[in-house]
């Protein structure tokens, strides 16, 4: 056991045993009780000893969320919702003092609250990351085990349905990432080139993101979220992140190829709707013209039906009466001498003999 794991040992035994309270146990110069007078922030408390304020910072520790240490605020609340569930207003706390950790106005220390390290316990949670102020190495390193756990655990800052973590924003990219990839791999040819830039601007989304993320990923790992994955996990997050970002690339890339094929295919549709519409008004122009023709035709022919009415009417009543079969010429020259000719189909007589051109009408010459 450390040196101050068995004081602690030693102090609560003490009490126990005697009945005594908290603050009747003292470990020496750097190790003293208070009240808890205030948590300031997330590392930072008020404590009172005798009528004297102190202001303590938590050694060892980052803490979520802090302004000063680069994780945009994410988990701020929670840290401080924490400890202050872990020291309750005038709670005894035990302090131990590592030597030249002073800075300002400010006291590091380590914190006790019964037998449990506050500053562990942060850690353990996911809300703290170990970093050495410079002290002894005995707080940190239990700082550092319980941050092991928290690690291992996926809590606090590892947590991977917390937005605003590392861990959280890879799953949030993954996810989103994915959703839009296996929507644009959806589509095919004729849904328009407007649904497919509506899936460019999702894959554009998605990957913007992914390219934040990744740049992240290259930035400094000496402090900030960064600092806390170790590198195996740092390893794993970007990988993770990595294979999101390259489907996405060939969904970008699949998608822009099918709006230059619904282009063409647009195009194409637009050129053969156009000669459709060009043959189908040929076709009309030939409809119309042949209706005009036969119309033209069917006018002629009523004409010359209407003028040989009128010439059959005009013909002498005897010759009109005798029919086909009461004359006879023997040849055109009696026709033309009986004042006959010419001899139409259907006049008395006509027949076959006299029309040499066989064309209905005979002796016209």
């Amino acid at each position: 056991m450390t040196r101050h794991l068995r004081r602690t040992s030693l102090c609560f035994f003490v009490v126990a045993t005697v009945g005594a309270g908290l603050t009747a146990c003292s470990g020496g110069e750097d190790d003293t009780t208070a009240t808890l007078v205030e948590v300031v922030d997330g590392s930072t408390i008020e404590v009172r000893r005798g009528d004297k304020d102190e202001t303590l910072r938590l050694q060892d520790v980052e803490v979520a969320g802090a302004a000063d240490t680069g994780t945009d605020e994410c988990l701020a609340d929670e840290s401080v919702a924490v400890l202050r569930d872990l020291l309750p207003e005038d709670a005894t706390v035990r302090l131990e003092y590592a030597a030249d950790t002073r800075t300002g106005d400010v006291v590091l220390a380590a914190v006790y609250v019964d037998d449990t390290l506050v500053n562990a316990e942060l850690a353990r949670r996911g809300l703290a990351h170990a970093v050495t102020d410079g002290s002894d190495g005995e707080v940190f390193e239990q700082v550092q085990k319980a941050e092991e756990e928290a690690r291992a655990a996926g809590v606090g800052m590892f947590d991977e349905s917390i937005a605003c973590t590392i861990p959280g924003q890879v799953a949030a990219f993954e996810e989103a990432g994915d959703e839009a990839a296996t929507a644009a791999a959806a589509i095919g040819a004729g849904v328009g080139v407007e649904v497919v830039d509506q899936h460019h601007e999702s894959l554009a989304a998605a990957a913007a993101t992914g390219a934040a993320l990744l740049a992240a990923f290259d930035g400094d790992r000496s402090r900030g979220a960064a600092s806390w994955y170790d590198d195996d996990m740092f390893e794993a997050l970007r990988s993770r992140a990595t294979a999101t970002n390259d489907r996405l690339t060939a969904a970008v890339s699949a998608n822009r190829t099918l709006r230059a094929a619904e282009e063409q295919r647009i195009e194409a549709e637009r050129i053969a709707a156009e000669e459709a519409a060009r043959l189908a008004a040929e076709a009309e122009a030939a409809r119309v013209a042949a209706e005009a023709e036969a119309a033209r035709v069917a006018a002629e022919a009523e004409a010359a039906r209407q003028a040989e009415a009128a010439r059959q009417a005009a013909k002498p009543a005897t010759e009109s009466s005798t029919g086909s079969g009461s004359a006879y010429y023997a040849n055109c020259d009696a026709a033309r001498a009986a004042g006959a000719a010419p001899l139409y189909v259907g006049d008395a007589g006509y027949r076959a003999g006299l029309d040499r051109d066989k064309d209905g009408v005979a002796c016209e010459n």
